[in-house]
């Protein structure tokens, strides 16, 4: 029998040849004053001198966190009245995660997060490349971390990360998209500025199966599946392979937000079963802690809604879904995380299969 191996990596990486935007990107604003062109293998967006002018330019790709995002950039000038974001963002525009370059001074910019609509306080990356020359700006999302590091475009230094939130960042199933804005301010600004994009790439998780099928063996080095040993691994005498045996944890729910933790330390999940007979939707809420969540404030890593009268399994495969702190849950009666209303008395029974 095969065995399926998911989850596998998704990468585009936009040049922005020719002289139109790519299929899957569109203006989706466009102040008044502003240009937007694609020429001599960049994006530019031009801000004119329009007070309040906004232009907006989107990539319809969807991605969900555990992805990752590089933009090329460069301005050719930092005035006041102007400031310009790179940044994944969702549809309404209140969860992102982004790199925000205001002000006169070339080597300054702020990076920020939010979910929901709730941000956290922006912080300085540090001592920035200069945005007058081309920059790499690196967003990474993690399943409960937002990560951003710059680094000058072609240094031969490698990259570190600049600073990180842990807090009101996207949560696992938000949808996000790359956007690329720039917004002149109340006062006209002095002049035009040009923000170039040179390239944009994304790193995402996409579902592509691959069968890896026993005692079949494949002389076609084109046909091979890879496998990366980052060192030396020597095996001698006989292998025994046991199989992991996950650990059952059921609940029942109270009348209450039912705010627990299944595991106070690392763990991984691989299969979650839920029943809800209630004749109102539930909301199953997992979250990477060691401790009972503070529902309300702590923020999910993935929310599964309970359909009314009905039975969901979840099953994350044979890797699992790893949480590094701890495995926590809480069943609420909305889908928000920050929604306190108690679940139904016995409506609804999770069984959690993780070790």
């Amino acid at each position: 029998m095969a065995n399926q191996v998911t989850n596998s990596r998704y990468f585009k990486r936009y040049a922005f040849e020719g002289t139109s935007l790519p299929a899957d990107w569109a203006i989706a604003a466009q102040g008044t004053g502003m240009a937007v062109a694609v020429a001599g293998g960049a994006l530019t967006i031009t801000t004119g001198t329009t007070a309040l002018a906004v232009t907006k330019v989107r990539c319809s790709k969807a991605m969900q966190p555990r992805c990752r995002v590089r933009f090329v950039a460069k301005l050719s000038q930092r005035i006041v009245n102007q400031t310009f974001y790179l940044e994944v963002v969702d549809a309404s525009g209140t969860t992102y995660a982004h790199y925000k370059f205001d002000g006169a001074t070339a080597t300054a910019c702020l990076v920020n997060s939010a979910y929901a609509g709730v941000a956290n306080a922006a912080k300085s990356p540090g001592t920035a490349p200069t945005s007058a020359a081309s920059f790499l700006a690196d967003i990474r999302l993690d399943m409960d971390r937002a990560i951003f590091s710059m680094i000058a475009a072609d240094s031969v230094a490698s990259m570190s990360p600049s600073t990180h939130f842990d807090k009101n960042v996207p949560a696992n199933e938000t949808e996000l998209f790359i956007e690329i804005r720039a917004e002149n301010g109340a006062s006209v600004p002095a002049s035009t500025t040009t923000l170039t994009i040179e390239s944009v790439m994304i790193s995402d998780i996409e579902n592509l199966s691959v069968e890896v099928v026993p005692g079949q063996a494949i002389s076609n080095p084109a046909t091979a599946v890879p496998v990366i040993a980052a060192t030396t691994i020597p095996i001698s005498g006989s292998v025994t392979n046991t199989p992991l045996t996950p650990t059952a944890s059921t609940i029942v729910s109270a009348a209450s937000t039912n705010a627990q933790f299944i595991k106070a330390a690392a763990g991984t999940i691989f299969s979650i079963n839920v029943s809800n007979e209630h004749t109102a939707a539930q909301y199953l809420k997992i979250y990477n802690k060691a401790t009972a969540p503070t529902v309300g404030t702590d923020q999910p890593v993935l929310t599964i809604p309970l359909p009314a009268s009905s039975r969901i399994e979840v099953n994350f495969g044979a890797i699992g879904m790893r949480l590094s702190a701890g495995i926590a849950v809480a069943i609420t009666a909305l889908m928000p995380y920050t929604d306190t209303g108690v679940a139904t008395v016995n409506a609804v029974r999770v069984c959690t299969a993780y070790a």
